[in-house]
């Protein structure tokens, strides 16, 4: 393929995201500074901190403390993040999390979640 294409990819990739981030902020009426964690499949660094850059916010607001330790594992990169960051403390009750999902295909998915304990108990 030839590299004026794959540019093009990216861009759109990258702007596509973004649309479904936003749609999802704006359907629930909340602001992305509330947003306390942002969970996305394990794709790699470069991938969320060009995304960081298209939303606006930082980085480290992206959670990535799987990632060197188990890679990418198809279909459960968020949840094992989430779970992760529920046993490590880093999510607290009451947290409002993002999730993002990218998979084969160009699709992509974004969804705004509230963390509770009691919900947790009853899921894990």
């Amino acid at each position: 393929m030839a590299p004026d294409r794959i540019q093009l990819y990216y861009s759109t990739f990258y702007l596509g995201v973004r649309q479904a981030v936003r749609a999802a902020l704006s359907e629930s009426g909340i602001h992305i500074a509330q947003i306390a964690v942002i969970f996305c499949t394990n794709l790699g660094l470069h991938v969320w901190s060009m995304l960081a850059q298209v939303l606006r916010v930082s980085l480290e607001r992206f959670y990535n403390l799987t990632l060197s330790k188990d890679g990418h594992i198809h279909n459960t990169d968020i949840l094992n993040n989430i779970d992760h960051a529920i046993h490590s403390g880093f999510l607290k009750e009451g947290d409002l999390y993002m999730t993002i999902s990218v998979g084969f295909g160009g699709y992509y998915g974004c969804a705004i979640h509230r963390y509770s304990k009691k919900v947790n108990e009853l899921c894990i």
